[in-house]
This record gives structure tokens, sequence and C-alpha cells, in this order.
């Protein structure tokens, strides 16, 4: 796994590939999302709670990279020290470790829970992924760890890849 620069992950990025984007909720919880080839939208896959099963989602999803960000509007000291303890994880993963795989820690813009609210009412893609009770206690922990992890990469994708309005104007 190779430690890059967000501002230089997408030009790095195989064509055609993926991106996982990953959120460490707790130690034991991550969620985990997916960007499609294009690089324009991000949704949510089942979360996970250790670092071992993310070599195989990589591989099964046609993954370059992964996105460790946090949850745009989680308190930022507990949400900067479960990054660098995820980022350390991922670093002494195996399966990761000679993968070839980017990565990068990504810090999204701290926004509101209401303005992430909009942000996925405003997605078309999440319909139907639950990611609308996202803050209004709808959501179990891992459903809402995995919304957290989409959130986090789709403003990775919309601040680096020009996201869904790049692909389709």
């Amino acid at each position: 796994m190779l430690l890059t620069p967000a501002e230089l992950l997408v030009s790095r990025l195989p064509v055609y590939r993926t991106l996982l984007g990953l959120v460490a909720v707790t130690d034991s919880l991550w969620g985990v999302s997916l960007s499609d080839p294009y690089l324009s939208a991000a949704h949510p896959l089942p979360a996970v709670t250790s670092p071992t099963s993310l070599a195989e989602l990589a591989r099964r999803h046609q993954s370059g990279a992964l996105v460790l960000g946090r949850c745009p509007f989680a308190s930022r000291e507990g949400a900067e020290a479960r990054q660098q303890r995820a980022l350390a994880a991922l670093l002494r993963e195996p399966g990761l470790a000679g993968s070839g795989l980017l990565a990068c820690a990504y810090v999204p813009r701290r926004l509101s829970a209401a303005a992430v609210a909009q942000l996925v009412q405003d997605n078309l893609l999440w319909d139907g992924t639950g990611a609308e009770q996202l803050g209004g206690g709808g959501l179990d922990a891992e459903a809402g760890a995995s919304v957290h992890a989409a959130v986090a990469l789709q403003l990775f994708l919309d601040e680096h890849s020009g996201g869904w309005a790049n692909t389709f104007g």
C-alpha cells in the first residue's frame, strides 16, 4: 500500500478503478463505501469490524485506492485520533501491505448534520440506501457507519475529481 497525498490520488489511480472509502467510526467498526469507476458518485457498502477484509473488498470491486476519511460532522479530536489509529492498522495489515493499492487520509470540510442531510437528499444514487435517515436515529450503527463513509468519499470525489457533475455535466 502506497500512501499518497489526497490531491494526487486521482491522477495516480489506474483507469477505471474504483475507490474504497473508509471511516473508522469506532476502533472496531469501519464504515465502507465504494465509488463508481468514473469517480463521480459514492454509495455505502456493508460495514466491517476489522481491516482484514478490506483487501478482499478491494479485489472484488477492482479498487485502486483506499480513501480513509472522517465523518464530516464528528468532533474533530475523536475523529482525528480514530483516523490515525485506522491508518496505522491499515499499514500493518498483511493483505494490504503488498497489494499495490494507493491510500490517502482525507479530512473533509466540516459540515453540519443538516448540510450532510441535504447532500444525501441531493444525491439520487443514495435513494433506498437508508442514507436519508442519517442523524435521525433510524439507522443501526453499521449502516450509519457506511453512510458516513459514503458521505466522506462523496466529498472527496466532489473536491478531487469533480464528482457527479464531472461525469454527467
